[in-house]
Parts: structure tokens; C-alpha cells; sequence
């Protein structure tokens, strides 16, 4: 008879940091190893507790429980389940282009994969839009004579959300830096200015 335990998304994620997480926690980091799974994220968490990412309830899952990276104003933008939605296997490419533009401070990437496995959510990186996946899923199979294996999980399907920018706006990703020619141009300015209170007290 076989034995089924969840490693990455679970166990790893779970297991040596709920030691340090205080005792309500439900969304905790993942392992360096589970969070360099998706190119283009500047984080991760994995739920303790949630195995599916429920859009009908109030609040939907990713914004419950304290929401995914503390925000809890998620905003469903769209799935990707794979050809004829059967899911995506275990690694493909992520894109926010279909979604664009929003007005957005925030993008979230949300795997699902089926029983024993947690949600696992990555923060895109600014200014990112796309990058490639490989499934955070991996369990361990052991036999009757203790043999273990490892086993990559499919992925049933990847979930994108974003946090809307509210009333101030979103903050300009690219603010006005003074060019060299103006700095240089300030600069002679004041010199100039130094030279001429100089000469004054002369």
C-alpha cells in the first residue's frame, strides 16, 4: 500500500515554518526552493489551509484569512486551465497581456492542483508581465518496503488577480529623475552663483 505526503507546497512550505509562524497564521512563505518556481515573482506564500481558490464566497479565498501578501482587496482578473480545460501539466508560461491594461498597484499569480495540496500564490514583480512556470506540487510516494519517490504534481489551473489602485491612483512607476543636462545646467548655476558672492566680499 502506498503512502501519499505533500513535500514544496505543503510540507516544506509548512513544516519548518509554522514552527515560527504565530498559531493563526494562514498564509506563510514558501521554501526558497517552491518560491523560484516562477520566473518574475518577487514573492511567495502557500495557504495552510486553503486547497481551492473559491470566487463565490465573501470574502473570496485569496482575500480571506488576511488575504494573500496582506491584501485582502484582490480582484478576480481571469483562469488558464489548459487546452479544452483539462489542466496545465507540470510547467508552461504565465502572461498578464490578456488582462492589460488594469489599473492595477499589484499582480497575483494563484496554482492550484487538487487533494492534498495548498494554494500557493506568487506577487509579480513590478513592471513584470510574463514569465514561465514549474509546478510548486511535489509529493512522496513511499512503498511497503520504504523505498521513497518523488512525484511532481500537475497543475490544475493558474488564477490571476490584481489589486485595483483605489482612489489616490497608482503611485507613477516611472517618476520624473532630472536629466544629466539639467543637473549639469544646476550645477554650473551655482558655481557661478559661489564665484559672484565671492568676488562681492572682495
Amino acid at each position: 500500500m502506498k503512502k501519499f505526503a505533500l513535500l514544496p507546497a505543503a510540507a516544506l512550505a509548512l513544516g519548518s515554518l509554522l514552527v515560527s509562524a504565530p498559531a493563526s497564521a494562514s498564509w506563510v512563505s514558501c521554501t526558497t526552493a517552491i518560491a523560484g518556481k516562477v520566473t518574475g515573482t518577487s514573492s511567495c506564500e502557500v495557504s495552510t489551509t486553503q486547497d481551492q481558490d473559491f470566487l463565490n464566497t465573501d470574502p473570496m479565498t485569496v482575500n480571506g484569512e488576511g488575504g494573500l501578501f496582506d491584501i485582502t482587496t484582490w480582484v478576480f482578473a481571469g483562469k488558464n486551465e489548459g487546452p479544452n480545460n483539462v489542466g496545465l501539466a507540470q510547467s508552461g508560461t504565465w502572461n498578464l497581456s490578456p488582462y492589460l491594461p488594469k489599473d492595477a498597484k499589484n499582480w497575483l499569480l494563484v496554482f492550484k492542483s487538487g487533494e492534498d495540496t495548498f494554494l500557493t500564490g506568487y506577487l509579480v514583480s513590478s513592471g513584470t508581465t510574463s514569465g514561465n512556470w514549474n509546478s510548486p506540487f511535489v509529493l512522496t510516494e513511499t512503498n511497503n518496503k520504504g523505498e521513497t519517490k518523488t512525484k511532481i504534481r500537475d497543475v490544475s489551473h493558474l488564477s490571476y488577480y490584481y489589486e485595483p489602485c483605489g482612489l489616490e491612483g497608482c503611485p507613477d512607476p516611472h517618476p520624473d529623475v532630472p536629466e544629466p543636462a539639467t543637473l549639469g545646467l544646476l550645477a554650473l548655476g551655482l558655481l557661478g552663483a559661489g564665484a559672484a558672492a565671492r568676488r562681492r566680499k572682495a
